[in-house]
């Protein structure tokens, strides 16, 4: 549980530092090369199929106080390629008919990824607040096809744990996360 609060508190505080990068410079050019720059960092989650950083990310340009920007979105559009990538981005992890578009790419995804853990999150309390517990007509009887579904949603998202990343440790970047960031 605290893990899973713990990625939830993430996700929103990244998502809320996104969109206070943007809105808090005050340089038209400027804001549309942090949302340039940003959309960058996105496209390269994605290629590390971390998928709950692009959609942290999009999150973040997707908050109404960015969202409102016209003339910062308007000089964004003009850059071809990084308005391709943001509508791509964006139509990977939007949450139409249940995030369809993630489901159907993770389904062609190999290991090691992250994948957005509120579409599990999502499909468990489905599972669990759409069966009963019992057998209908025979309350000493464990719904076990409830606890097959419950099994499979956790199984498709343990799979994701078993293959880590391999990432080399980088001393001056780790001192930066670590030490120099408020």
């Amino acid at each position: 549980k605290r893990q899973i609060l713990a990625m939830i508190k993430q996700f929103n505080d990244v998502s809320t530092w996104v969109a206070t990068q943007v809105v808090k410079e005050e340089k038209l050019k400027r804001r549309i090369k942090i949302i340039n720059h940003v959309v960058s960092v996105a496209e390269a989650c994605k290629e590390l199929n971390n998928l709950n950083a692009v959609l942290e990310i999009v999150s973040g340009l997707s908050q109404g106080p960015v969202d409102r920007l016209k003339q910062t979105w308007a000089g964004f559009n003009k850059l071809e390629k990084a308005r391709q990538s943001w509508e791509s981005l964006r139509a990977l992890v939007a949450p139409a008919t249940n995030y369809k578009v993630m489901r159907e790419y993770l389904k062609t995804t190999n290991p090691p990824c992250v994948p957005y853990i509120g579409v599990y999150l999502t499909d468990l309390i489905f599972v669990d607040e759409g069966n009963q517990d019992f057998v209908v007509g025979h309350p000493r009887l464990i719904n076990f096809d409830k606890r097959r579904m419950l099994a499979g949603v956790i199984s498709e998202l343990t799979k994701w744990q078993a293959t880590p990343y391999c990432f080399h440790k980088v001393p001056t970047i780790w001192d930066y996360l670590v030490n120099d960031l408020p």
